[in-house]
């Protein structure tokens, strides 16, 4: 089968790895170029489920653990806070995860095919463009949760060793 990986983030960099020794022609498509390929958000994820992942495609997910949270401190609007004992959530390279994914496999960087196009090419077309479903039909509904996240570098050590979230 000759398939076509619409997207590299963690997603299609992941499916990527997994096909990698397949008896399948897999060709991977990422719109942005390739220096300017980046993965902006959810820096934070669970790390016993990333640690099967990474197994499966022959990687240690240590190498890309950044942070092991412990304790989540909330501080709500009415200046109530309080922390949360955790269980996995951690920070990661993300970026590194995904390129290390997909560094020894085809990759088409600045190119987003019409749909039309790929569909004479390939047997098997996957949309790993997340939630902006470039090749898939849009939700009627659907939910969004707009949120910022910041990766801050201190010069004096950190102020927390741990996850903060303020509304």
């Amino acid at each position: 089968m000759k398939i076509a990986v619409m997207g590299m983030g963690v997603a299609g960099s992941y499916l990527m790895a997994r096909l990698k020794n397949s008896e399948h022609e897999v060709i991977g498509y990422e719109r942005m170029p390739k220096e300017r390929h980046d993965s902006i958000c959810a820096w934070g994820t669970i790390k016993p489920v990333l640690n099967e992942f990474c197994k499966k495609t022959g990687r240690n997910f240590d190498d890309f653990l950044i942070h092991d949270g412990k304790n989540m401190h909330v501080k709500m609007n009415n200046d109530i806070k309080f922390d949360i004992g955790l269980k996995g959530l951690c920070t990661y390279n993300k970026l590194g995860l995904i390129q290390d994914f997909i560094k020894d496999s085809k990759v088409i960087y600045g190119s987003a095919p019409k749909l039309e196009e790929l569909e004479k090419e390939y047997d098997m077309i996957v949309d790993c463009t997340g939630f902006h479903r470039v090749y898939l039909p849009k939700l009627k509904e659907d939910f969004f949760l707009p949120t910022y996240e910041y990766k801050v570098e201190y010069e004096n050590g950190l102020p927390y060793d741990d996850f903060y979230i303020e509304p």
